[in-house]
């Protein structure tokens, strides 16, 4: 179906004061001429309408076609990470405020223009109705899905993507070549109270029951300057805790723990290096050790 529009329309207030200054003009062009009254008529009615089609034109009218938007894409990328299960959004899951914005807001304005399709991603991307949208996945990786929905709708035409998240990309990878992307986020506008730590490194061991050094950095957020617990376990088992004040809120505090591992048992490969090393005597009392080669155990006996 084919309707006309106007790429610069005016409100209707604007359209009122302009047709009164075109009919203003175009009498007052001929008011003081000596024209016979039937000829000034017709001059004032030619002025009136070459002046009203100039603003026609200022308008730039344009014939619009609501089939060619039929094939129009909008995709819309809905996080279903596990944070998304946070209840922040005015009382709501954050997944759950993701979907009733997706559904009383997205899907009726855009409908009837374009060919909307609800994704979800996190892990990865998958099509979905906003019924059946959840917060299970392990991360957001938000390049990823862009470039998944590059891929899906490649050779249609994509006006825009609207991404609909709580954060920000989880993901080690980036793209660039994608459409225009608009992000709505979800959640509340203020942080929580809040731990995390933000890095871990060991150190190797330089021999057997050598110690190592394990530096671990930590933030807290809505806690001000409390003492942050860092707790060092060994299966399971705490070996030590120590409580560290931050400077300031969220100012990261940074300590090194020094563990000895513990020593593994020899391999079979190991015994048998060991074993092409070693001249055995005669009278040597040699021990014999059993290699079971599939859990790489060893037993000994004399």
């Amino acid at each position: 179906m084919l309707h006309l529009t106007f790429a610069n329309a005016l409100p209707w207030w604007a359209v009122l004061l302009v047709a009164a200054a075109v009919a203003a003009v175009a009498w007052r062009a001929y008011a003081g001429s000596v024209v016979e009254r039937p000829q000034r008529d017709v001059l004032i009615v030619l002025r009136l309408l070459t002046l009203a089609a100039l603003v026609v034109f200022l308008m730039r009218p344009v014939r619009v076609s609501d089939e060619g938007s039929k094939d129009v894409v909008v995709p819309v990328l809905v996080d279903g990470s596990r944070s998304m299960s946070i209840e922040d959004a005015d009382g709501q899951r954050r997944i759950d405020r993701a979907r009733d914005l997706v559904t009383r807001e997205i899907l009726p304005s855009l409908q009837g223009q374009f060919q909307v399709e609800v994704l979800s991603f996190g892990d990865r991307v998958r099509e979905t109705s906003p019924a059946d949208l959840a917060a299970t996945d392990r991360q957001s990786d938000l390049s990823g899905a862009l470039a998944a929905v590059r891929d899906r709708y490649r050779g249609r035409p994509i006006p825009g993507i609207i991404l609909i998240s709580d954060g920000g990309d989880t993901s080690s990878s980036a793209d660039a070549t994608v459409p225009p992307v608009y992000a709505l986020g979800i959640g509340s506008r203020t942080v929580g109270r809040d731990r995390e730590v933000s890095s871990v490194t060991a150190a190797e061991a330089v021999a057997d029951d050598s110690r190592m050094d394990i530096a671990v950095s930590a933030v807290s957020h809505g806690s001000g300057t409390e003492p942050i617990a860092l707790q060092l376990l060994e299966n399971g088992r705490p070996l030590e805790v120590r409580r560290i004040a931050p400077a300031a809120e969220g100012v990261p505090v940074h300590t090194v723990f020094q563990v000895t591992p513990a020593a593994a048992p020899p391999s079979c490969t190991q015994l048998k290096r060991l074993r092409s090393s070693v001249n055995w005597s005669r009278k040597t009392t040699r021990a014999v050790f059993l290699c079971n080669r599939r859990h790489d155990s060893i037993t000994s006996c004399s």
